[in-house]
């Protein structure tokens, strides 16, 4: 059915709701509490039920994009359908063959006669409902972003709510935390005067927010970039550009980055920045390889370095320098987690032990040169924290899915021609290679508005690839 002035595309009201989704996750610490988590879980299930629900009612065909991403969703699909396995009752016997560790637990504190993969049931399905609810939004912005104008909505919005979480943290840093809503969770926490936050109870996580937000402004400014420029280059054209620039809406958003820059740098997050910076040049390089002189992301690289250097010549870059002076880029701690999961994981080799038993398991395992340390409530290393959790396969099944999608964007990277979709593919890129190597120190996707956020990332992503415009 084409949309008409009168007639909205379908889902009209579906999508205002979801885009209202994305602005609140971030809120409560970012979900990081059980009952902050509930609330969106539910309405991404009921969002999807009234879908589900128009889809029948009004006798539509599936949207093509089902058809295309087809194989990854299976296996999505599939991974969690192993994750709810590992919560099902199975038989000692059993259970002996195939986890042998987890039968001997089992066997130390008898529960039942027949016991699961999981050793904690009850966390492993709290974090199949997570997992559910991250993808059935990602499900939901594929059906229901069916334009290049919602495309650019829920980037649009996504930047807006990286905007005001950085505006919020800098008023809250330079004032020591006057207007601060909310209070850290414990054994977490950030003082306003050491570092911007947000709304979230660490920095690291904040930090993890601004990743993923700053390259949506960064893809809004190649969208709005789409006006080709006469071939003459004398300086009269260069100081029509650059006032023509000055008065647009591209300066605003550079602007907007600017703030949320140096909220980023504030963060005094070591593996924020470096994540950043690092997926910055590797997004740039990628699509310079793949576009040549095609791609219009490469004018990025300058401006976005001139913009850094100003913000630490007007702002300096709050404790980050002193971090790095004091502990550098060493692993503070990080090296002696990970022996540990390791040896976790060499017990709970193939099955795992259980999505979310991670912090129930990892007191046996922590090495007595880490001490008493809030650090060893999470892995700090989600590739890891996935494997002892889930096995490898787990880890295979997610990771399968995910290669996928990443080969489907990468493929529409050098196919793209539309201008539009070339900024959406470079933002999407920018924050998902950031996320992925943050993911080696810090544990972001157990903070539920983040691993949102990511999903996001990863549907602005496919479907700038295979979303069909005038132009291709």
């Amino acid at each position: 059915m084409n949309a008409s002035p009168t007639h909205p595309l379908p889902g009209h009201y579906l999508f205002g709701a979801l885009l209202t989704l994305l602005v609140l996750i971030p809120l409560p610490h970012g979900g990081e509490l059980a009952w902050e988590q509930l609330p969106f879980i539910s309405a991404s299930f009921l969002l999807l039920t009234l879908w589900c629900w128009q889809q029948w009612h009004n006798n539509r065909p599936p949207p093509a994009i089902l058809h295309t991403l087809r194989t990854p969703l299976i296996i999505f699909a599939a991974w969690l359908l192993y994750i709810a396995l590992q919560t099902v009752p199975l038989p000692m016997v059993l259970l002996e063959t195939v986890s042998p560790t987890a039968n001997a637990l089992k066997q130390a504190v008898p529960l039942a006669a027949a016991t699961s993969l999981s050793v904690d049931p009850a966390s492993t399905l709290l974090e199949l409902l997570r997992y559910t609810s991250y993808l059935t939004l990602f499900f939901l912005l594929l059906v229901l972003c069916n334009s290049v104008k919602r495309l650019k909505l829920v980037a649009l919005t996504l930047f807006l709510v990286g905007l005001l979480q950085a505006l919020y943290s800098l008023l809250n840093y330079y004032t020591h935390g006057v207007f601060s809503l909310n209070e850290p969770i414990p054994p977490w926490g950030t003082p306003w005067s050491d570092a911007t936050r947000g709304t979230y109870t660490h920095r690291n996580h904040f930090a993890a927010l601004m990743e993923m937000t700053i390259p949506m402004g960064m893809a809004l400014i190649i969208v709005a970039s789409t006006k080709a420029y006469s071939g003459v280059d004398h300086w009269q054209h260069r100081l029509n550009r650059l006032l023509e620039f000055m008065m647009s809406v591209r300066m605003l958003y550079s602007f907007c980055i600017v703030l949320m820059l140096t909220a980023l740098i504030f963060t005094s997050s070591r593996g924020g920045n470096a994540a950043f910076a690092g997926a910055f040049f590797i997004t740039s390089l990628s699509f310079l390889l793949l576009r040549g002189s095609q791609s219009h992301t490469v004018k990025l690289v300058p401006a976005v370095i001139i913009l850094t250097m100003i913000i630490a010549a007007l702002f300096g870059t709050g404790k980050l320098t002193d971090r790095l002076e004091k502990e550098g880029l060493g692993p503070n701690g990080r090296d002696y987690m990970r022996t540990g999961i390791v040896n976790l994981i060499r017990d709970y080799p193939l099955f795992g032990s259980g999505a979310g038993t991670y912090p129930q398991l990892f007191a046996a395992y922590k090495l007595p040169d880490l001490g008493v340390s809030a650090m060893s409530k999470r892995a700090h290393n989600d590739y890891l924290e996935l494997i002892s959790d889930q096995g490898v396969i787990g880890f295979g099944l997610l990771g399968g899915g995910m290669i996928l999608l990443l080969s489907n964007i990468w493929v529409g990277i050098g196919r793209r021609r539309d201008p539009t979709m070339t900024g959406l593919l470079y933002g999407s890129c920018l924050g998902i290679t950031s996320m992925l190597i943050h993911a080696f120190v810090e544990f972001n996707f157990h903070i539920p508005a983040n691993a949102t956020y990511f999903f996001v990332l990863l549907a602005i992503g496919v479907i700038a690839a295979n979303l069909r415009t005038d132009r291709t």
